[in-house]
C-alpha cells in the first residue's frame, strides 16, 4: 500500500515524483517535518542512523491512539525506508474521501485488506481534521440534524457554512474535546 513505506515523506526531485502532491494526499498530509525531525534527534543521540522514518510513523501511530485512551500494542520494529515514491501510484491505490462504501471495499480489497481493515483504518483517520468540501454533502439538514447526536455535528457544523469555506478545518471526531 502506497505510504506504508515512509515514502509519502520523500520531497519532489528529479528522480523521485513526490507523494504528497497526490489527489489523495494534497493538503491533507501535514507534518512530515515532524517525523524528520525526530529521525534527526533519534540519529544524533544513538550515533548514527538506526531508525526508518515507517518505524517512527508507526510508533507515532500507537502513541497517538495510546494518548487518546485507545488500547496499546507491541510495534514490530525494522521497516525500511523507500527510496522511491510514486504519485501516479498514490493517486491510484490511496482511497478519497469522496469514495462511497461499495468503493472503498474494492479499493481495500485490491490491496489485500478486507472489511476489517477497511473500520479500522477508517476509524483512525477520524482523528485529524478534514476540509469542509470533503464532508459539507455529508452533513444532513438542519431539521433531520436536530434529531441526531449535536455533540457530534456541532463543530463541523459551525466551521462548514452550507455553501463556500472549502478549505475550512473541522475535527470530525470530538474526543480531542472531550478529554
Amino acid at each position: 500500500m502506497s505510504g506504508c513505506d515512509a515514502s509519502i515523506l520523500l520531497d519532489q526531485t528529479a528522480t523521485i515524483d513526490c507523494e504528497k502532491t497526490a489527489r489523495p494526499n494534497n493538503n491533507s498530509a501535514r507534518g512530515c517535518e515532524v517525523i524528520d525531525r525526530i529521525k534527526s534527534e533519534v540519529d544524533r543521540v544513538c550515533g548514527g542512523p538506526v531508525v526508518s522514518c515507517a518505524d517512527i510513523l508507526a510508533v507515532a501511530a500507537r502513541d497517538s491512539v495510546v494518548a487518546l485512551h485507545g488500547p496499546t500494542w507491541e510495534v514490530e520494529l525494522g521497516r525500511r525506508d523507500s527510496t522511491t515514491a510514486s504519485r501516479t501510484t498514490a493517486n491510484n491505490d490511496i482511497p478519497t474521501p469522496l469514495m462511497d462504501l461499495p468503493a472503498l471495499i474494492d479499493n481495500f480489497k485490491k490491496q489485500g485488506l478486507d472489511e476489517e481493515d477497511l473500520v479500522a483504518l477508517s476509524g483512525a483517520h477520524t482523528l485529524g481534521f478534514a476540509q469542509c468540501s470533503t464532508f459539507r454533502n455529508r452533513i444532513p439538514p438542519l431539521g433531520i440534524a436536530s434529531t441526531m447526536r449535536l455533540t457530534t455535528l456541532t463543530q463541523p457544523l459551525q466551521v462548514s457554512p452550507h455553501s463556500g469555506g472549502d478549505s475550512n478545518l473541522a475535527s470530525l471526531d470530538p474526543t480531542p474535546f472531550l478529554l
